[in-house]
């Protein structure tokens, strides 16, 4: 099945529009109030409006119910006057419920830009049918300022109880970048954490064919949201890939810096 030849963009950032904040994997919206607030000012500082998109549920709430409504908010994003872009709040393990039940000819009729981590991943492919949907979602968001905002909250103090913290992040230099096999490749590029891509491997939501293209993997962080992915755990998901085919079709193969990963894991992943 060969790939369409149509992208549709998004229409760039301006200031004076609206990014809507949802929630369609993991949702906190009642348990860092605070923290949310603080993100929303942030926004608001740059120049957007912003709308918060949530519907909270009763304690008897079906997963079904659950479901249903976490679509019903990413569909009231993207079909939303105004609406320019729209940004996951947090990423989670279980994005991919929504598959099966998005409208995909509502979100291709409403282009934005869609922003998220983590198992949004499963969200960033938005495949139907095994057809490659004409949308280019970017999890990245460029803003043009005279200096860059610097992320200050350390994420497991306000993560972990305290969602007012302002506390300093400790910084650590990260290893430099490394060559493994050095070329020139061009295709699509196609990225996302990499336990989400194996996730998806044999379902109708991944690409066709990876022929001409460049896969982008990186990891999340470990279970208890503390650790790393282990480096054990993302060699499994690499012989997973090389099973499917995935790494014998690609034109390239790029990997981000794991989530606190040294000099000795990105080691012991090279080799």
């Amino acid at each position: 099945m060969s790939r369409t030849n149509t992208t549709i963009l998004p229409p760039a950032l301006k200031k004076g529009v609206t990014i809507a904040l949802i929630s369609p994997s993991l949702r906190f919206n009642n348990d860092f109030p605070k923290a949310i607030a603080r993100g929303r000012v942030c926004l608001e500082s740059l120049g957007f409006k912003v709308k918060i998109i949530f519907t909270s549920l009763p304690q008897d709430a079906t997963i079904s119910d659950m479901i249903q409504v976490r679509c019903e908010e990413l569909h009231a994003a993207f079909a939303g006057r105004g609406i320019a872009a729209v940004i996951c709040m947090s990423g989670g393990s279980h994005a991919n419920e929504l598959l099966p039940l998005l409208d995909y000819s509502l979100i291709q009729a409403h282009p934005k830009i869609f922003i998220g981590y983590s198992d949004i991943t499963f969200l960033h492919f938005l495949r139907p049918n095994g057809a490659v949907t004409p949308i280019r979602l970017s999890d990245t968001l460029v803003i043009n300022s005279r200096a860059p905002h610097i992320c200050t909250v350390e994420h497991n103090d306000f993560f972990f109880g305290n969602d007012t913290s302002k506390k300093p992040r400790v910084l650590v230099k990260a290893p430099s970048w490394r060559w493994l096999r050095q070329g020139r490749a061009t295709g699509y590029l196609f990225r996302g954490t990499v336990e989400c891509m194996v996730r998806l491997l044999g379902s109708p939501y991944i690409p066709p064919t990876w022929r001409s293209s460049i896969l982008f993997l990186e990891a999340a962080m470990g279970d208890d949201f503390r650790s790393p992915y282990t480096v054990d755990k993302f060699r499994v998901s690499l012989a997973d890939l090389t099973l499917m085919e995935v790494l014998r079709d690609i034109s390239g193969l790029a990997i981000g810096g794991g989530y606190k990963y040294d000099q000795q894991m990105q080691d012991d992943l090279a080799w």
